[in-house]
């Protein structure tokens, strides 16, 4: 029997479809074993940090944490890691005067925006951060979703045609996914996702006759808050499917549990660069040696249980710490009596000389000793806060970032703690950046790859001439009005002067034009504070001003060029990230203004019918979309 720490292909288990299970479930097996440990932690980590009973680390009994800190660290980091929804930016690599690359990159950046707003982009990625914070690795998958529905075709009969076409990142568990044997994760030979689809589901996953082969065998957990009957579990019952992406072979495989055959075999069907639609995961503690990773409470284990415990023990003693004395029975109840009389009220005692003898209330009461208990509690509390001070200084989280700081600390301290305690946490903002900018450049690459023109022009807003044939007898039509002296109107010169959505499917088709002619990139995705943006921007503008009113009489007295000028400019803005507007309008600067006549409506610039550049034939779309509308009942069909 072949080893399943050896073998390296399914060719050694054997050629047939069985022999391809067996292999693969050796490898999910041998991945399920290196990371058990970490898994097993992870879990434990989570139900700390949502104040669960957890077993002690002794393992002799169960226990709530007293102070947890592990919440109160990943409240206080998300923010300061992810703050604000990432805008895609999308520029020519080159900043030359490449027109068709402007364009690309608009309907790009459009595209981008509309499908971050159709999701809840900001929980995915704040799910991702938790389980970076929590077990160590987080993760998102991007899907990409037709969406089918009947139409009439040619011959009058109803077709199954794709009317609209989604993309959009999903946050994955931590748990659900498994790699292959690498030490660098974003090399991992295969990546195995768990699906557990119910009936439904399966069926659009698979279709209906793949679907009756795969047994229901899985009931998802829920945490055990609800306990289901047997009958309620059959009912809810659902697939356990892996989902392995082979980058070696570029193919798919689906493979089921309880069966002892792959459900499904496909090829390349998304068409991406790197294959698998799975941007490099948010590791918190990452070494060159395994890709296992380490969750973060475990660089401060130790310091967390000591704090849990003396807190356990303050507590403890705080509740010993009460008004509670003995007093002379002999008395009866008349000590009783004052003690628990109102404010200045005076009470008689029968007994009086018996009690002035004895001393009055020194010799007839004595109140439990507190003075001891109060400096130990006092002092409980120091060296709570000297734990928590190692602790902050373990994950670099800088007292000025907690909100915390001194009365008399001067501006200059509290900027010095600043700029530590960010030097700290910068990896792990730049990691969540890199993150963002990966998760938008393999749905620019699917929504590049799949799109049609018909479904990007319905997202972006943007109207071009349809094909090159199109935009030419446009052009051709401008040039026949202009000999005969006739006014073109300004829309029409530049719905003429814009690329047709040929050229730009042409340059988004192919890998290499689309890499080399534009970068996505994102803003930070760490908000900064509105007294610090608007005073950044009013430096720029105040900058910008100087700036103009410095080169202008030069550029007027012909000693620097107006484009040179221009230059300077443009480089400014495009520094400032101001926007494609602001560029646009600094590229008039100097240019002759075109003529704003409109034609009547109805009306071509020719007195015959208005152009009407939506009535363009369509070019052939991509093989998996159609040039469709959304229409209504249409159904939505799962695609990886």
């Amino acid at each position: 029997m072949v080893d399943k720490t050896t073998a390296d292909s399914p060719a050694e288990f054997g050629e047939d479809s069985k022999a391809v299970a067996r292999y693969w479930r050796a490898e999910l097996a041998a991945s399920h074993a290196r990371e058990a440990e970490w898994r097993k932690r992870g879990r434990e980590i989570v139900e700390i940090y949502r104040s669960e009973q957890v077993k002690a680390r002794s393992g002799l009994a169960s226990k709530k944490a007293a102070f947890n800190i592990l919440f109160s660290n990943v409240e206080t980091e998300r923010p300061a890691l992810y703050s604000a929804t990432p805008r895609p930016d999308v520029r020519r690599r080159y900043r030359d005067s490449d027109q068709l690359s402007r364009w690309v990159a608009e309907v790009m950046e459009r595209a981008l925006s509309y499908s971050i707003d159709c999701c809840d982009f900001d929980r995915i990625m704040e799910s991702a951060i938790d389980d970076m914070l929590l077990p160590g690795r987080g993760a998102c998958w991007i899907a990409y979703r037709p969406q089918t529905g009947q139409v009439q075709g040619e011959n009058g009969q109803p077709v199954e045609r794709i009317l609209w076409q989604t993309v959009m990142p999903e946050y994955v568990a931590w748990e659900d996914l498994r790699y292959g044997p690498c030490k660098d994760i974003g090399l991992a030979p295969w990546v195995a996702r768990r699906l557990t689809p119910d009936k439904v589901e399966l069926v659009d996953m698979v279709g209906a006759e793949i679907a009756e082969k795969v047994p229901l065998n899985f009931v998802k957990e829920d945490g055990g808050s609800i306990r289901l009957s047997k009958d309620d579990q059959e009912v809810l019952k659902r697939a356990e499917l892996w989902q392995i992406w082979d980058r070696r072979a570029r193919k798919v495989v689906l493979l089921a549990e309880g069966m002892d055959e792959p459900a499904m075999i496909e090829g390349d069907l998304l068409k991406l660069k790197d294959f698998v639609p799975l941007p490099r995961p948010l590791e918190a503690v990452r070494t060159t040696d395994t890709i296992v990773p380490v969750p973060p409470f475990d660089t401060y284990r130790e310091q967390a249980d000591e704090l849990d415990a003396v807190s356990k023990r303050i507590i403890r003693m705080v509740r010993q710490i009460k008004v509670a004395g003995a007093y002379d029975r002999q008395l009866g109840d008349d000590v009783k009596r004052i003690l628990t009389s109102d404010d200045n009220t005076l009470v008689g005692l029968d007994n009086w000389p018996q009690f002035a003898e004895g001393g009055g209330f020194k010799g007839a009461l004595q109140f439990l000793p507190i003075a001891e208990i109060v400096v130990a509690v006092t002092q409980l509390y120091q060296n709570r806060d000297q734990i928590k001070q190692v602790i902050f200084e373990a994950i670099g989280l800088a007292d000025i970032m907690r909100g915390s700081t001194k009365a008399d600390e001067t501006l200059g301290a509290q900027r010095i703690k600043t700029a530590w305690g960010g030097l700290r946490i910068q990896r792990r903002q730049k990691q969540v950046q890199r993150f963002a900018r990966d998760v938008l450049r393999i749905m620019a690459e699917l929504i590049a790859e799949h799109c049609s023109p018909e479904v990007l022009a319905e997202m972006t807003g943007l109207d071009f001439p349809m094909t090159r044939a199109e935009a030419e007898q446009i052009k051709a039509r401008m040039a026949a009005e202009r000999a005969m002296g006739a006014a073109i109107p300004a829309e029409i010169v530049a719905f003429a002067d814009k690329p047709s959505w040929e050229e730009i499917m042409q340059v988004m088709r192919s890998d290499q034009m689309r890499n080399y002619r534009i970068d996505v990139e994102t803003d930070s995705t760490v908000a900064e504070s509105e007294a610090q943006d608007m005073k950044a921007l009013r430096d720029l503008l105040t900058g910008i001003v100087e700036f103009i009113n410095g080169i202008g009489p030069v550029v007027a007295s012909g000693a620097v060029p107006l484009e040179a000028a221009k230059a300077m400019l443009l480089a400014v803005v495009r520094r400032a990230k101001l926007g494609r507007e602001v560029e646009d309008a600094v590229n008039q600067i100097g240019q002759p203004a075109q003529s704003t006549q409109s034609p009547a409506p109805g009306i071509g610039y020719n007195g015959g019918p208005a152009l009407d550049p939506a009535a363009a034939q369509p070019m052939p779309a991509d093989p998996l979309a159609v040039s469709m509308p959304p229409v209504p009942g249409a159904t939505p069909q799962m695609v990886m």
